[in-house]
């Protein structure tokens, strides 16, 4: 394909440094999270207050003993006694506080994290195709790094205190302690700020995806649904342009023009790289040309509503994306409210029953992670099963079964071969005996 490249409009992608805002980890929080994190931080600031009482505590004791001989052993046991317990109330209310620290904060990141990966999720899946293409992420660290002495300390005070103020023992080994424990928690609660600048910087991103609406939304329920009776499934390619949006100046169709009667069959065969399962990736949408036009019935598909344009189409690939559940939770992807009758009828159409039925557990099967528990051709026809469940006017078929070996490649073309009827298909393939019942075969597509 020849001819002057064009302006494709697409922007480049740079990297930018995210300054996040504290905002942004919170955001996911509801009114029961704010009141988990403020009995949270209620505890936290309890079980920090627990050392210097304890310590407090430890100077009268230690204050008490050092006066024993003075004082008498009746108050001397009544002040022991007094003191400890005091130790033990102090006991119970660091174990309240701990439990309250502990579950509350444990509980709220759960709760936020959860709808936060929810959120993230939801958001992702709806982007179009050329966000994942040219999308970059970036996450800043902050490193803080505090040095104490406080032991040093500790011994200059002990020195000044006892020798020439006459300071009692347990008061100046209290005074020495809680430096020395306060430089050391100071210390710890500054090396993890560095946790909440990439908290921060996380939050930003996620926000920014969250925030971000696509050109092509699958969550927009606007444009035009045409009545189901009037769905023939005739598509046309009307010179068609189209680069992708991370390789810009390479054109992969140029002036590209096909019709494809309702209810026919078409082939499109050419080489790695041709640009073959580009045309099926336009017509679902995935991108939008820029040039030229896409008809459906007529109509340009950018007019009518996505998901219903998708909701026509059932695609079969060359390696089928299952997941890791039952048979027939894979078959119901297809159509999530098909009834089990349902289900049964189409993997009968598409030759999977059988083998479906002579499995110990039926379609409550486990396929394993990525299908791992099924055969190549097993595979495929639960994909057709699930592609053909909601009785879509279109098929696409991308390399259906150049992965199969040829028992199951004919097993799975009589299986295609049924699905073939009464709907228009798209297959792309290599090789020629794939596509021999196709009414129309187009050769020769190169970049």
């Amino acid at each position: 394909m020849g001819g002057d490249k064009k302006n494709t409009g697409i922007a480049t992608v740079k990297t930018k440094k995210r300054n996040g805002s504290i905002r942004s980890i919170f955001m996911h929080a509801d009114g029961v999270d704010w009141l988990l994190m403020a009995f949270s931080f209620i505890g936290s600031l309890g079980d920090e207050f627990s050392m210097p009482l304890v310590l407090y505590v430890s100077s009268s004791l230690m204050n008490n003993i050092g006066l024993a001989s003075s004082t008498g052993a009746d108050y001397f046991q009544h002040s022991i006694n007094k003191n400890a317990v005091v130790l033990l109330y102090v006991a119970c209310g660091s174990f309240v506080t701990c439990f309250f620290e502990g579950y509350c904060w444990t509980r709220t990141g759960e709760r936020q994290a959860a709808r936060m990966r929810a959120r993230s999720l939801k958001a992702v899946l709806r982007q179009d195709v050329g966000y994942f293409d040219l999308h970059v992420t970036s996450i800043s660290e902050v490193i803080i790094s505090v040095t104490n002495d406080a032991l040093v300390i500790q011994d200059v005070l002990s020195e000044k205190m006892v020798m020439y103020n006459g300071a009692q023992g347990g008061t100046v080994f209290v005074v020495g302690a809680a430096i020395a424990f306060g430089g050391l928690a100071l210390g710890a609660g500054l090396s993890n700020l560095k946790y909440f600048s990439e908290a921060c910087s996380a939050g930003e991103s996620v926000m920014e995806v969250l925030k971000r609406i696509p050109e092509i939304d699958s969550d927009n329920m606007e444009g035009e649904i045409l009545e189901r009776e009037g769905v023939y499934g005739e598509v046309e390619f009307q010179h068609i342009e189209f680069a992708y949006p991370s390789r810009p100046d390479s054109i992969i169709l140029e002036d590209f023009s096909l019709r494809i009667p309702a209810g026919k069959t078409v082939a499109v065969v050419g080489g790695s790289g041709s640009g073959k399962s580009t045309v099926i990736s336009l017509l679902q949408r995935f991108y939008d040309p820029l040039g030229g036009e896409i008809l459906l019935d007529g109509v340009v598909i950018q007019k009518l509503q996505l998901e219903w344009v998708r909701s026509q189409m059932g695609l079969v690939s060359q390696e089928p994306a299952l997941f890791a559940t039952t048979i027939k939770e894979n078959i119901l992807f297809g159509k999530e409210d098909a009834t089990v009758e349902e289900v049964v009828e189409t993997a009968k159409a598409s030759n999977a029953h059988i083998f479906i039925s002579q499995l110990p557990q039926g379609y409550d099967t486990q396929v394993g992670e990525r299908g791992v528990q099924m055969s190549g051709g097993q595979k495929q026809r639960i994909a057709i099963a699930r592609a053909i469940i909601k009785k879509p006017r279109i098929l696409l078929l991308d390399e259906a079964t150049s992965a199969l070996d040829s028992e199951s490649e004919r097993v799975v073309q009589e299986a295609l071969d049924k699905a073939f009827v009464g709907r228009t298909t798209i297959m792309i393939a290599h090789r020629l005996s794939t596509i021999r019942n196709a009414n129309v075969i187009g050769i020769g597509l190169t970049p």
